[in-house]
């Protein structure tokens, strides 16, 4: 194998590469949060009743549609010219979002910057395996961790904003200098791909059903509690997964690489993945209406707990960038910190009820660390093809999220012990794929 890099240099940490691809993530966290505050907005304006679930959805259903050949595509040909493509198209989505004439046009931009996204974001974990060190992945995805945080921070401010002074649509056009920016650094700062770095073979077709497959089931979960007929998608989605798996298995290095195959470590860090991004989406869209309807708080104060979790998921990323020694500790830590917050949340029902505080910023910490460390290492182990490896490992996250809203939502009731004890599983879940590791 050869990395094909013209004039690489790696580095402990490469700050001009950091920025670009931080202002990258900041923009999509911004718009994402800026859509959900200014959504009674829009739908006003385009006397549409199209709910927000269908500008999310669009979008992610689109980013799932594409990752999986780009992250291909990146280890095979290099990063640079497919994050520099994927983002000029998500800087197009924004365009159309700012100009769109109804809802219609305003769910085409989303998924247009969905498409964006599917591209770059393979490469940016392209660009982070080539051109930072392996001790200083910790840092970089803490950065990118909060950078994520602040996003949706900022989103919620920025839609408010520019909905109080001028219109919704300067929201959008408001990130284009920034959306700039990063293509720009990017561009100055990568290095040209000058050769093709590994031998795989670029299976199109296997590529295509694997993101069909994730799309079905993404889908299927995410509407078969509104329309119960979506559910099909779910055994459709499942037997594409069993025939792409089955077919790839006679292959040393394809659609799904190598490592993924052979590396059990890996394997089980992909699975506890799947589990963290339940615990995270399932604590943000439920705890507020739980904290509501269980402790009879009012909406002020849930939304102050949601604060607290989030401030949690903070401290949790720079402690992951800071943990030394093994990352299998670090692991053990964060799941840790989930399941004793996860007790707390169930306990604080019958104790005092600021209990119920600790207990949020402990999952918060516990996630955040996992975030950070998870990531770092899961990067860490793909050795030849850290775009896909990464990629498929991020799309596996988003598909326990989806997973993990469906079920606690709909199976789980709307109540807090319930919901505790749903956390409560899949971090033990999480807990016990790490003591019991295989070996690379």
């Amino acid at each position: 194998m050869t990395d094909g890099i013209a004039v690489k240099k790696k580095s402990s940490i490469h700050w001009g590469i950091l920025v670009g691809v931080a202002i990258g993530m900041l923009n999509s966290m911004i718009i994402q949060t800026m859509m959900s505050t200014s959504m009674s907005t829009i739908s006003k304006e385009f006397n549409s009743k199209v709910s927000y679930s269908w500008i999310y959805g669009g979008y992610v259903l689109a980013s799932a549609m594409t990752m999986p050949l780009f992250g291909h595509i990146c280890d095979k040909f290099g990063s640079k010219k497919n994050f520099i493509i994927g983002y000029i198209i998500f800087t197009a989505g924004t365009l159309v979002g700012w100009s769109a004439p109804n809802m219609a046009m305003l769910i085409l931009s989303r998924v247009i910057m969905g498409l964006g996204s599917g591209i770059s974001v393979p490469a940016i974990y392209g660009i982070i395996g080539e051109y930072f060190e392996k001790k200083s992945y910790k840092i970089v995805f803490a950065t990118l961790a909060l950078i994520t945080i602040v996003g949706k921070g900022l989103g919620s401010i920025w839609g408010s904003y520019f909905i109080s002074t001028s219109s919704w649509r300067n929201g959008f056009l408001s990130l284009l200098p920034l959306e700039i920016v990063a293509i720009i650094l990017i561009a100055v700062f990568v290095a040209k791909t000058s050769e093709i770095k590994n031998d795989s073979v670029l299976n199109v077709r296997h590529a295509l059903i694997l993101s069909a497959a994730i799309c079905c089931l993404m889908f299927g979960f995410d509407r078969m509690t509104e329309r119960p007929l979506f559910a099909i998608l779910l055994p459709i989605g499942v037997l594409l997964l069993i025939w792409i798996f089955v077919s790839e298995s006679k292959k040393e290095n394809g659609v799904i690489p190598y490592e993924m195959k052979n590396n059990k470590k890996l394997q089980k860090m992909m699975i506890q993945m799947f589990f963290m991004g339940a615990c995270i989406n399932v604590a943000i869209a439920y705890f507020p209406t739980v904290l509501q309807t269980s402790l009879g708080m009012s909406v002020k104060m849930s939304s102050i707990c949601l604060v607290i979790y989030v401030v949690g998921s903070g401290i949790g990323s720079i402690l992951g960038a800071t943990m030394k020694g093994k990352g299998s500790k670090s692991i053990f830590g964060g799941w840790g910190s989930v399941v004793l917050g996860c007790f707390l949340s169930f306990i604080c029902q019958y104790t005092a009820g600021a209990v119920i505080y600790v207990g949020l910023v402990l999952i918060g910490v516990g996630l955040g660390i996992l975030g950070t460390v998870l990531l770092s290492n899961v990067v860490e182990q793909a050795e030849d093809n850290k775009s896909t490896v990464s990629s498929l490992t991020h799309l596996t996250r988003n598909i326990g999220a989806s997973l993990g809203v469906m079920v606690f939502g709909g199976v789980l009731g709307s109540t807090l012990s319930p919901l505790s004890i749903g956390l409560f599983i899949c971090a033990a879940a999480g807990f016990v794929l790490n003591i019991r590791k295989g070996k690379a």
